[in-house]
């Protein structure tokens, strides 16, 4: 690959893989449209590093959110060391629990044999094994499982360091705010074409701007698509508040509803969270409020006493199938996508700076690798077409002469039909 690297979107995953490529290129670009680093997804998000979490996570992506998750401490130990950012992590575990029959059978039955069966560290606990670990919890909980390997930080921390590092990093550009409008690439180069008429060239173009990440990169319909989440902050409880991230699916109305809240290191305590799918604004809303309450006080009947102090909403980008979008979109191999985490965004930022590291360094990739980008490929909803005949000059869909510009649909019909 050459000297040169432009990333757009900076957030948690534009960040991430700033930090791991930069020592790769002669200079790295970050472009971001607001005026700080992680004010999107990133800084709305709850900081759950928790790749055991929840059922589709028995499948492929637990096991890529497991490598990441082992990829943490020496990642925070470096952001530690060039940054003096001490990013605190909750090491205390996850709590999944169940106030019905039927979730504590699928938590014993279904998700214990499971995670077993890949090897994680899971423990099935008896309703006074699970008061025992944490007091504050309802009285209705039958059961559940301890996940004593689940992490959790505090994502505005998280961003702090890494700003930091990139800051501090003569390679990086930081270029903020700057929208991008346009990325496109041909045999030679790469690069991006900002909102005020200005063009930044490059070797290699990596999209990384969450759920914006499609107007750029024009996949077909409903592949990729916005997904809003609402959290609430309460102030730390007089009497005390959580060891343990705690999960429970709470029966209302015929409908089960998450209630996810996770301790901090002062105290606070974070709850949330809701999936809005297809919604893409940041306004709070007073049913997300009340929904999040609702399942919060019904799994900690005593945070019916504790004062709110924030209530916010973000927007997460996802994809039909629920796995990333990683890799190569055009036939020259200068445009990586890096995007459709879902709500696994902090949880998956290291593994997928590897992953991207991987691809732009030109060189032999290992199996597992190729296995974890397999599964990541944008190929599954797009088709990559042919790089041009050497010599032949065509317009492209904006008019400019060899360059594959995007969004443009009819250059990827979807293979699986997301539409």
């Amino acid at each position: 690959m050459g000297h040169k690297a432009i990333i757009v979107g900076g957030g948690i995953i534009g960040c991430a893989i700033a930090e791991r490529i930069r020592h790769r290129f002669s200079g790295v670009t970050l472009v971001e449209s607001q005026s700080s680093l992680g004010q999107g997804a990133s800084s709305a998000a709850i900081g759950g590093i928790t790749p055991q979490s929840g059922d589709f996570c028995l499948g492929p992506v637990g096991a890529l959110a497991q490598r990441s998750r082992e990829l943490y401490p020496s990642w925070l130990a470096r952001i530690r060391v060039e940054s003096g950012v001490d990013v605190h992590v909750l090491g205390t575990g996850q709590l999944q629990v169940a106030t019905d029959p039927g979730e504590l059978r699928r938590l014993h039955g279904s998700m214990l044999p499971a995670l077993t069966a890949r090897g994680v560290d899971v423990v099935a606990l008896d309703a006074a094994q699970v008061r025992r670990a944490e007091p504050a919890l309802t009285g209705d909980v039958l059961g559940g499982l301890l996940l004593p390997d689940e992490l959790a930080l505090e994502p505005a921390l998280l961003i702090d360091g890494l700003r930091a590092m990139l800051r501090r990093d003569p390679r990086v550009d930081l270029l903020l705010p700057a929208e991008v409008t346009e990325v496109w690439s041909d045999e030679h180069t790469a690069g991006v074409e900002l909102r005020d008429g200005r063009r930044v060239f490059g070797d290699v173009v990596v999209v990384a701007a969450g759920h914006l990440s499609d107007r750029l990169l024009g996949f077909p319909p409903n592949c990729l698509f916005p997904v809003k989440g609402q959290a609430v902050e309460f102030a730390a409880p007089a009497a005390g508040g959580l060891r343990h991230q705690c999960y429970a699916l709470i029966p209302v109305r015929g409908q089960e509803q998450g209630a996810y809240v996770v301790p901090r290191a002062d105290g606070r305590v974070v709850a949330g969270v809701t999936y809005e799918k297809g919604l893409a604004d940041t306004r709070p809303t007073r049913n997300g409020r009340e929904a999040i309450l609702y399942g919060v006080t019904t799994l900690v009947p005593q945070a019916a006493d504790w004062r709110v102090v924030r209530h916010w909403a973000g927007i997460r980008p996802g994809s039909a199938d629920g796995a990333p979008v990683i890799g190569y979109v055009d036939p020259h191999h200068r445009l990586v996508a890096a995007t459709a985490h879902h709500g696994l965004g902090i949880t998956l930022a290291p593994v997928t700076a590897d992953l991207v590291s991987a691809l732009v360094e030109d060189g032999p990739i290992d199996v597992q690798r190729s296995f974890e980008l397999s599964l990541c490929d944008p190929r599954r909803f797009i088709r990559v077409p042919d790089s041009d005949r050497p010599g032949t000059a065509r317009p492209s869909p904006t008019g400019r002469r060899n360059g594959q510009f995007f969004p443009s649909a009819d250059r990827f019909p979807a293979q699986g039909g997301c539409a």
